[in-house]
């Protein structure tokens, strides 16, 4: 493909639209994925965007509002690699190879018969698990047989680890009473939505 110097812009409220080949899309296979999204939804709604260098390219939608607030659901694993990143700058964490149990040991509190499916359980092997692993699914938390670091393993419950103990770093979260403090949705209101106007 060819590179286009298009430059970078940083969306408010509104987003500025650029032509597909302006920014090196082929407008023909654009079209190509639209006709497979719409037949793959059948009935279902859906919306999807592109943007590139903080243009929107494409907004595709059936049976959603324009301005209708939607989950995020796994796409905000990449709110919570930002929250790892920032809290490395801000010296909370020492680094992304750092071991969360330090930070958190109550990962480890996870005996038989408590975890989300039989068999998965906090193993010793967990200890060694550093932030990076968990943020890049790498981690083989609570997987029988799974070294720290080895095998790419999608996971939520993960996540869950991830952000507890980011939020627990910051001194948002205590898992002897959650609902004493605020959590990691306050933390993620502070470090990324408040100061991006999200």
């Amino acid at each position: 493909m060819a590179t286009h110097d298009t430059g970078r812009v940083f969306p408010s409220t509104d987003w500025e639209v650029r032509l597909p080949e302006a920014l090196g899309f082929d407008e023909e296979r654009l079209e190509r994925a639209r006709r497979h999204i719409d037949e793959a939804a059948g009935t279902s709604p859906y919306r999807v965007v592109v943007v590139r260098g903080g243009y929107l390219v494409v907004d595709w939608r059936r049976g959603i509002d324009a301005g209708s607030r939607l989950g995020q659901a796994s796409a905000s694993k990449s709110y919570f690699s930002c929250l790892l990143g920032i809290a490395v700058a801000e010296g909370v964490i020492p680094s992304a190879d750092a071991r969360v149990v330090d930070v958190y040991p109550e990962m480890m509190d996870v005996g038989p018969g408590e975890g989300p499916k039989p068999g998965r359980q906090a193993f010793d092997k967990n200890r060694a698990i550093t932030f990076r692993q968990l943020i890049g699914n790498t981690s083989g938390y609570m997987k029988p047989g799974e070294a720290p670091g080895m095998v790419f393993h999608y996971q939520t419950f993960g996540m869950n680890i991830l952000t507890n103990s980011l939020a627990t770093a910051y001194g948002l979260y205590d898992s002897s009473d959650p609902d004493r403090l605020p959590g990691a949705n306050r933390l993620l209101e502070e470090k990324i939505r408040n100061p991006i106007g999200g």
